[in-house]
């Protein structure tokens, strides 16, 4: 849930005033009953310094107080917007829109893909894959790579992961990184997991090239 800063800062300053206000009428009841003098005597110094120590140490606790409240409130806002922006940001679009001022010191792309590496766990996926997937996730994998690779620093890596089997998921998408995209490719290796019992994985680093 969104924090609404501008709505809380509003409910902080009214209870704020209404602390204020309580504090002073007390203190004036205090030392109108307690200084023997009328409202227009002779003002009882001692009395009064107390008092004003006092009304001061209550104030610079409340500012104190509303400044803590509205940093924390305004690292809410901050996180949510975060949250928010994972939440909305579709990588099969451009997103130059929402990340157009940023650069990152690495990417990494978990492609969506068929997930053939995970069938020695799950063999009932294999009569329900359609061999067509291997092609339409390929397209969305190179569509991702492409939107995303420009946001890189020079030099910084993307690390590019399935947990596929296919060629045409793994070293045919690496293949366009560097050919389409101007990739260099540092590594890449499958991860034999059914050896192990477990999945089978792809993973490629890769850099932008540094222009010297």
């Amino acid at each position: 849930m969104k924090v609404d800063i501008r709505k809380s800062l509003i409910y902080i300053l009214i209870s704020l005033a209404i602390v204020g206000v309580f504090v002073i009428s007390i203190t004036l009841i205090i030392y109108y009953k307690y200084s023997h003098i009328g409202w227009f005597g002779d003002i009882d110094k001692d009395l009064f310094g107390v008092f004003g120590e006092f009304i001061g140490g209550v104030v610079g606790t409340l500012f104190s107080m509303v400044t803590t409240i509205l940093v924390y409130l305004t690292y809410k806002s901050q996180q949510n917007d975060v949250i928010e922006t994972k939440k909305l940001l579709d990588l099969t679009q451009n997103p130059d829109q929402v990340l157009h001022d940023y650069e990152f010191d690495g990417i990494i792309l978990d492609a969506p893909c068929s997930g053939s590496g995970t069938w020695g766990r799950t063999p009932e996926m294999i009569a329900q894959f359609n061999p067509q997937k291997i092609e339409f996730f390929q397209k969305l994998q190179q569509n991702i790579a492409r939107n995303v690779v420009k946001f890189l620093k020079p030099g910084k890596p993307l690390i590019y992961i399935t947990c596929s089997a296919f060629k045409a998921e793994n070293e045919d998408v690496v293949e366009f990184l560097v050919k389409e995209l101007g990739l260099k490719l540092e590594e890449q290796q499958v991860l034999k997991g059914y050896t192990n019992k477990a999945d089978t994985m792809f993973v490629a680093r890769l850099s932008p090239q540094v222009q010297v």
